[in-house]
């Protein structure tokens, strides 16, 4: 079910007593490995370190689809020309130079929390407009 997007490296948890196992991609995908599987050797969460409070795993990574934005080159594309160099350079700060140009290359999707983030600075340079992306997706976010 998972295996075809799953990274090769993801980390796995054993936890069938959390609360949110059943919720909990790393535990769904543990509970699907098998003797057919192709992996010799998995990495899993040390079982010495689980969370008291399963409530707030650290760990935890929801099974739920999230929407991925892509591409952010017309992200400047209806804002003033001035309040689009302040917000670049702001952005370009919040993310590294780095990150800013995989999202600008669409190598890199921009989750929800950097949506945030960027909505953010343009509302505090007095752009109430949504920030525009090229595309969005519907996908399991693995982190």
């Amino acid at each position: 079910m998972f295996s075809d997007t799953k990274p090769l490296d993801y980390c796995y948890c054993q936890n069938d007593s959390c609360k949110k196992a059943e919720k909990c991609l790393r535990y769904l995908c543990y509970k699907e490995l098998d003797e057919k599987s192709d992996e010799l050797s998995i990495r899993v969460v040390n079982p010495k370190k689980y969370e008291k409070d399963t409530d707030g795993c650290r760990m935890f990574n929801s099974c739920e689809a999230v929407t991925l934005a892509w591409g952010i080159k017309n992200l400047f594309s209806d804002i003033p020309f001035d309040a689009a160099k302040k917000i670049k350079s702001q952005i370009l700060s919040e993310f590294g130079r780095t990150k800013y140009y995989r999202f600008f290359r669409e190598e890199l999707p921009v989750t929800p929390e950097s949506r945030q983030k960027i909505r953010v600075i343009f509302m505090k340079n007095g752009i109430e407009t949504e920030p525009v992306y090229s595309r969005f997706t519907q996908e399991l976010f693995w982190h």
